[in-house]
């Protein structure tokens, strides 16, 4: 068989990558590609500049494209005019796509779930999840190659969409970076963060950041100002702040802008998060609810960051790989997560190096090449 040449379907925007989902997939398609070759057809509101691989940004910008017929033939288009001989889909709602190239041009499509699509929109009472749920379904069930985030998701497709298991693989989100931060870059980003905001250096950072105009998030959000916030202000007699960074423009969560507590910093959308997590003492995910894996729970464990989590949001990942930083209580039980922030706020421990040998993408991404390889209609 020829060497693969991979088209990477993204229809929203992903570069330049600021936030989890968007790192997600963009980093993912960076890594792959130095395994294989793989272009990227995205929509016209990426910005190709600084990218490792071919981006080609003539989809149009807006959920409903996916829904036209147009816009699966422009694909498939792609696909015959560069001679793609695999195809990739991120999220199922091009799936469309992927099931005509398979069946009118005999090239294998690859699903890449980051989550259980439908369960969301579910959770968010969408009156059309239920079509959702159709198509992931099917499409679970004709693509050549699942990728799932976690063994949960995975497993949720093979009961309940009929899946079938021998055509999936597990590709957890990885991480960018080889190793832990150093003492140095730590106490710059600290000193950085502290001057910004006016954080006196006694005073312990509590930080949490997430696409806030997404309901689990701002769940998350409201707990720790209505609740998280409360118990550790009448229990513990360190000083803190809670500084929380994340997107937040959709006008149906405006109400979150009025949420108030004296110990809050909310900053909003940044354009570099990597000083918050380097000046941090902890960092906290009380998300519980949603689907895959979280993005920020292995970011800040990645800064070697101690980590205090819902059991939700510590889905799929592997305990035995994090030195005891990541420490996990049960949904919604507030009062054990806030006494698992007093316990873990003085964890000097480092995040062993295997953490990152495991979940570097590059270690991810040849797995998936190797897999790609291998597949035929």
């Amino acid at each position: 068989m020829a060497s693969p040449r991979v088209l990477s379907v993204v229809w929203y925007r992903v570069l330049p990558a600021r936030f989890g989902g968007q790192k997600g997939i963009a980093e993912f398609n960076a890594s792959l590609s130095e395994h294989i070759p793989l272009r990227c057809l995205c929509s016209s509101d990426n910005d190709p500049e600084g990218a490792f691989y071919p981006v080609d940004n003539s989809l149009p910008v807006g959920k409903w494209q996916v829904l036209s017929p147009l816009h699966w033939w422009r694909i498939l288009s792609v696909v015959r005019k560069t001679k793609t001989t695999h195809l990739i889909v991120e999220h199922c709602y091009y799936s469309f796509a992927g099931m005509l190239a398979r069946r009118w041009l005999g090239t294998p499509w690859i699903l890449h779930e980051h989550n259980i699509e439908y369960l969301r929109f579910r959770e968010m009472n969408r009156w059309w999840w239920p079509l959702l749920k159709w198509l992931e379904a099917h499409a679970c069930r004709d693509a050549s190659l699942v990728l799932f985030k976690t063994e949960n998701d995975r497993q949720h497709a093979i009961r309940d969409f009929g899946m079938d298991p021998g055509r999936s693989m597990i590709v957890p989100f990885g991480i960018a970076v080889e190793g832990r931060p150093s003492e140095e870059e730590k106490a710059k980003s600290a000193q950085e963060i502290r001057s910004r905001h006016g954080v006196s250096k006694n005073t312990r950072i509590l930080f949490f950041s997430g696409t806030l105009d997404y309901e689990p998030n701002a769940r998350a959000f409201r707990l720790i100002v209505e609740d998280i916030l409360p118990w550790l202000e009448n229990t513990w007699s360190d000083p803190f702040v809670v500084i929380v960074c994340g997107r937040l423009r959709d006008p149906a969560f405006d109400h979150l802008k009025k949420l108030h507590h004296a110990r809050l910093m909310f900053v909003g959308e940044v354009e570099d998060i990597r000083p918050y997590f380097l000046a941090a003492d902890l960092f906290m995910n009380p998300v519980d609810s949603g689907g895959g894996i979280k993005v920020k729970t292995m970011e800040a464990l990645s800064y070697d960051l101690p980590v205090v989590s819902m059991e939700h949001s510590a889905s799929g990942i592997d305990l035995t790989l994090t030195g005891g930083k990541l420490r996990i209580c049960p949904d919604g039980d507030i009062a054990a997560f806030c006494r698992l922030v007093i316990a873990s706020i003085n964890d000097q421990s480092h995040i062993p190096e295997a953490y990152f040998l495991h979940y570097q993408w590059r270690h991810l991404t040849r797995q998936v090449a190797d897999a790609i390889k291998k597949l035929t209609n």
